[in-house]
């Protein structure tokens, strides 16, 4: 297996990370913050639309293919399309020199 060609990594992708700071009181705040901008190649792999507790739930899944080096950590988020998906895993292919994060639409 090779390395993954630059051309297959087409789409633009943001990395946010989540920031919590401590006030002096004790009260945390939590803040989306922007982290970096990567180049991916994306695969939706799945999705479902169903009604849970009378709201309308989409459960799509999409595969983002970086390259091994981009930093993101199994807390980030990633903005897509200006939609925001959480990381459900992600796998290193080192023969490839890639990583595959594996993510769900967030619906908040």
């Amino acid at each position: 297996m090779s390395v993954i060609g630059a051309g297959r990594l087409n789409d633009r992708i943001e990395i946010w990370y989540l920031d919590v700071q401590t006030t002096e009181y004790g009260d945390t705040h939590e803040e989306w913050k922007f982290a970096a901008n990567a180049r991916a190649m994306v695969d939706h792999t799945g999705g479902n639309l169903s009604v849970e507790n009378h709201e309308l739930w989409n459960s799509y899944t999409k595969n983002f293919t970086v390259r091994i080096h981009t930093d993101v950590r199994d807390t980030d988020r990633i903005k897509y399309n200006n939609h925001w998906y959480r990381i459900i895993t992600i796998d290193i292919d080192r023969a490839r020199q890639t990583k595959i994060i594996q993510t769900e639409l967030v619906n908040e």
